[in-house]
């Protein structure tokens, strides 16, 4: 039970950065605390010693919920069920689109409306009956998290695929992106992946974005001299996440993030399409397509 405690914290801590893009160590095959002494000896990692000794030993994969929004309204713009599986090293997201439809307390909605309504709880319960996928825990992340991450790795520079402009005074949101290459810091990393108006699909191609942005994040901030950011990357992630996860669990596992790589990162979006709802449009999941995904890449069973 001890080493799946810390395998679940290690999951945890990859997927609150990937989803805040901020998982740039993934890639650090064979990471040891005593490779980081400074010149001067010290070492910036000492603090994690205390907390892991033991080498993880996991048989079975494990889902992660992660759900990603503003807290005080706690809406949830994006839903990612995030399954580790520690036999191949793999790492596979699924996005499920807010605009989902599921039935909810006998009415049907939008997915997004279940962790407002009634916390982690109605939000994992409706999960697990929307995918048939058993979640084993779960994290929120605040987006004020997102953009602290994104400044401390230094921004990203990404090619904007269209102009955005929408503004929302009831969310206190203005976005205004110009298309081209840029570097986004967190501010304008958080309207990218927050900008859904004019999008032919509606939120399909927001997830793709989402997608598109943790991959190239990844593939930029996956570099050793990024590893001492990691204590103020952690602290400003906890400060404003809620799970069920200690931070002192969080950072125990970090000297064994280089078991996983990103060329074993897959992302996939729940298969179905968009239609109307009585007053709504709706994405409808397509159940059998749906089941088909499930079983071949994300049963933890």
């Amino acid at each position: 039970m001890k080493h799946f405690k810390f395998f679940v914290a290690a999951a945890l801590f990859i997927f609150t950065l990937m989803f805040s893009l901020g998982a740039f160590f993934l890639n650090s095959n064979n990471l040891n605390i005593d490779d980081f002494t400074h010149d001067s000896g010290e070492n910036p990692f000492k603090f994690m010693r205390s907390f892991f000794s033991d080498e993880i030993s996991v048989e079975k994969p494990i889902n992660i919920l992660v759900l990603g929004g503003d807290k005080v309204n706690k809406n949830t713009d994006t839903i990612i069920v995030v399954n580790l599986n520690p036999n191949d090293k793999s790492v596979k997201m699924l996005s499920i689109p807010r605009d989902t439809k599921v039935l909810i307390s006998g009415k049907y909605r939008k997915i997004n409306y279940a962790y407002p309504k009634g916390g982690a709880a109605l939000a994992i319960k409706t999960i697990e009956k929307l995918t048939d996928l058993r979640i084993d825990y779960y994290v929120f992340i605040n987006m004020k998290a997102f953009r602290q991450i994104v400044d401390l790795l230094g921004g990203l520079e990404y090619y904007v695929p269209q102009n955005m402009n929408y503004d929302d005074p009831s969310q206190n949101l203005n976005i205004h992106l110009k298309k081209g290459l840029q570097i986004l810091d967190g501010k304008k990393a958080e309207y990218l992946v927050r900008y859904r108006k004019n999008y032919k699909d509606g939120d399909i191609s927001r997830v793709k974005i989402q997608q598109d942005f943790i991959k190239e994040l990844v593939k930029q901030k996956l570099k050793i001299q990024n590893i001492p950011k990691l204590k103020a990357v952690v602290e400003a992630v906890y400060d404003n996440i809620e799970t069920d996860i200690s931070l002192s669990d969080v950072l125990g596992f970090t000297s064994y993030i280089g078991k996983f790589t990103d060329n074993k990162i897959e992302a996939y979006t729940l298969p179905g399409k968009i239609g109307a709802g009585k007053n709504y449009w709706y994405y409808i999941c397509n159940e059998e397509k749906t089941k088909e995904l499930i079983s071949g890449y994300f049963k933890a069973e």
